[in-house]
Formats: structure tokens, sequence, C-alpha cells
């Protein structure tokens, strides 16, 4: 049985607690650089999560390595009091980056959409063949497998071009001179982006890649006569029970 993972543990780990640290630590904190201590506080949930995370799995996430990388340049930007441009473009750029590599995967072997598609744990992927081999749908797959996964691609695009619009509106120049209040005022600003960046973003996506699972499913049915309920590799879930 694989450990899985507890998504309310997460949200709380990178979202929910490193925002409201963000937001009300310095206030108890009886020390002068109380923003600073609060913003490293505050960025070692997701840190040190995104880092177990990625040690503790035998597949290493890659995704969860640049969230952590993300994260860690969110607080060394903060740190260091750089202005809200920086944070415009780190936020937009790891999406992009992301984006940029799954669509250039459809020139591998197998493209990224394909490589989360064809788990065993997830569907029967010897009956999936079996019928794409039985109806010769071999290239209709292969063509569905790249469609699916420029549409994948095109997700992590949007999301770049989201947050760069999101970050642009909220890290703006900041009026103050003393560096105490400046790191303050950047507190609550990588604060607003972490929870808003969640709501305003990843939730409005996530329709967004049901439908590209969803469309996925149903072309594949027209072709090769195998919907997603048969796929479906249920024995797997209740073995994990």
């Amino acid at each position: 049985m694989k450990n899985k993972e507890n998504p309310l543990i997460s949200l709380l780990l990178t979202i929910i607690i490193p925002s409201i640290l963000l937001e009300k630590l310095a206030g108890w904190i009886p020390y002068e650089n109380a923003a600073l201590i609060s913003l490293i506080i505050a960025l070692s949930f997701p840190l040190s999560y995104g880092l177990w995370d990625y040690v503790s799995k035998k597949n290493k996430s890659w995704m969860a390595l640049l969230g952590g990388i993300n994260i860690g340049l969110s607080g060394g930007f903060a740190v260091l009091q750089l202005s809200g441009p920086w944070f415009s473009i780190k936020e937009a750029a790891f999406p992009f980056l992301i984006g940029v590599f799954v669509w250039l995967s459809a020139t591998k072997k197998k493209n990224f959409f394909q490589l989360i598609i064809m788990n065993p744990q997830f569907i029967n992927t010897a009956l999936l063949n079996k019928k794409v081999t039985e109806t010769q749908a071999g290239e209709k797959m292969k063509k569905l497998f790249v469609r699916s996964n420029k549409l994948f691609a095109v997700s992590f695009f949007l999301s770049a071009l989201l947050n760069f619009i999101l970050a642009y509106n909220i890290f703006i120049p900041i009026t103050e001179v003393d560096s105490h209040k400046i790191q303050a005022v950047l507190n609550s600003q990588v604060s607003q982006m972490t929870w808003m960046g969640f709501v305003v973003i990843a939730l409005p996506l996530m329709p967004f890649s049901f439908y590209i699972f969803m469309d996925f499913f149903k072309r594949l049915k027209s072709f090769s006569g195998v919907g997603f309920q048969e796929l479906l590799n249920i024995e797997n879930y209740k073995t994990e029970k």
C-alpha cells in the first residue's frame, strides 16, 4: 500500500498556515525584526512539507520540487525586499516553464499527459492497449494524446498569465521608508498572493483540467469502444483500502 497525500494537510501546510502566519505572527513577536522572523517561520512550513514529500516518495515528484523552489524564491525576494515586477515575473515564470516542458514533451515517445493517463494504478492499461489493438486505432490514440497534452500545456500558460496579472496588482510599489515596515508590507503581499493564487487561479483552472480529462475519455471511447468506467482500475483502490 502506498502512502497517499492528504489534500487537507497539504492545503493547511502550503496555503492556510503560511498565509495566517504572514499576516498575524509579526504582531506576536516582541522583536524589531519581527516581520522577517515571521516570514522565515511561515515559509518553513511549505518548504519543509515540499522537501519531505520529495524525499519520502519513491517516485520523486519534480512538481513538488519546483513548488519548493518557487516558495523559496518568494521568501528570498521578500527578504531582499525586491520590487513588485520581480514577483510578477517570478509568479508567471514557473507555470510558463512547466507549460513549455509539457508542450515539448509531445516530441518524446510518451508525452507528459500520456505518462499521467497510462498509469496502471489509475486505469487498466492492459485493457486499453487490447481495445486499441483490436480496433486498429493506434494512430488515432497517438493523435489524441498529442491533442490532450497540448490542452494540458495551455492550462499552464493560462495559469502563467493569471499569475502575472494577480501578482502585478498585489505587489504594488511600497511607499514606506523604514525597512521593518517594508518587510511587514511585503509579508502581507506574499500572504495575499499565497491564498488568492489558490482561490482566484487554482480553483478556476480545475474545471478546465477536468474538461481535458473527460474530453480525452470521450474521444477515446468513440474509436476504441471502451469508456472511463471500464478502464478505471477499481481493484487497485479496493486493495489499498
